[in-house]
C-alpha cells in the first residue's frame, strides 16, 4: 500500500510540474514569430544567397557572386575580400567566433580555392592550392599522430 501511495504522489507532483511548465512553454513559443527578411545587396549588384548563420545575428553567403556577410538588426551588408587573383565566390559557413570559410573562383581558367576570412579582417587567405572547377580534389587527408592534415598543406602554428 505504501508503494502505491508513493507512486500516486510522485505522479501527482510530475503532473503538476508538466502543467506548470505548459503555459510558460506556450508563452515563449508565442513570442517567437519567424519571418522572412530580405537582406540588402552589395552596391551595384543584385541577388544573392544565405549559406550560414553565426552568433549575434551574423549571416554569411553571397551577394551578386561576391562573398558577403550581414551584421546587426539592420543587416548591414559587408563585402568579404576575395583571395588575390580570384573574381567571384561565396562564404559557405561561419564559426561561433566569426571565422568564415568559402569558395573563390577565377574566371580566366575556372580554378577554385577554399578560403578563410576572419570577421573584421582586411584580407582573406586561401586554404588550398587552385584546382580546376569540377575537377576531383587532389588533396587527401592522412592521419599523423592523431590529427588529420591535407596532403601538401602544413598546419599553422598558433
Amino acid at each position: 500500500m505504501r508503494s502505491v501511495t508513493a507512486a500516486a504522489g510522485a505522479a501527482a507532483v510530475l503532473a503538476g510540474l508538466i502543467t506548470a511548465a505548459g503555459p510558460a512553454s506556450a508563452a515563449s513559443a508565442a513570442a517567437c514569430s519567424p519571418a522572412i527578411e530580405l537582406l540588402p545587396s552589395l552596391p551595384g549588384v543584385s541577388g544573392g544567397a544565405v549559406a550560414g548563420f553565426g552568433t549575434g545575428g551574423l549571416v554569411v553567403g553571397d551577394s551578386g557572386d561576391r562573398p558577403a556577410y550581414w551584421t546587426g538588426a539592420e543587416h548591414t551588408v559587408h563585402a568579404v575580400p576575395l583571395p588575390a587573383g580570384f573574381d567571384r565566390g561565396s562564404v559557405k559557413a561561419v564559426s561561433a567566433k566569426g571565422l568564415m570559410v568559402g569558395i573563390a573562383t577565377r574566371d580566366s581558367d575556372r580554378s577554385r580555392v577554399a578560403f578563410t576570412h576572419r570577421l573584421g579582417s582586411a584580407t582573406s587567405e586561401p586554404l588550398t592550392a587552385p584546382a580546376l572547377e569540377g575537377a576531383p580534389s587532389t588533396s587527401t587527408s592522412t592521419s599523423r599522430g592523431g590529427s588529420c592534415t591535407p596532403t601538401g598543406a602544413s598546419p599553422r602554428s598558433g
